[in-house]
């Protein structure tokens, strides 16, 4: 199964509690971000997801021992270069916490 934490977040399902459930099937995740308005596929950080919201789900991942794919899912619709790169600085300070062996 896939995850995509921006969906999950979209439907105001707890974050760990969503990872906890499919454990098991967990094959790939979408990392993205959204206000809860609506599914915006936006860069992390770009949302109100939150450092917090993440930095849970991130530990979510570790605790069931999940070890492959991050991947982001985000549209932007101006400069996707810089989008991805924006992307990937914050979520490496929260990754670095908790998977420093990928860094």
């Amino acid at each position: 199964m896939n995850i995509d934490c921006g969906h999950h977040y979209l439907v105001h399902e707890d974050l760990r509690a969503a990872v906890e459930k499919i454990e098991d099937k967990l094959v790939h995740v979408h990392l993205d971000d959204n206000d809860a308005t609506a599914d915006q596929s936006r860069p992390p950080g770009k949302g109100t997801i939150g450092r917090e919201g993440f930095s849970k789900f991130i530990t979510a991942l570790k605790n069931v021992g999940y070890k492959r794919y991050l991947a982001f899912d985000i549209h932007p619709t101006e400069n996707p270069d810089q989008a991805l790169k924006e992307s990937l600085e914050y979520l490496r300070e929260i990754v670095k916490e908790f998977y420093p062996e990928i860094l």
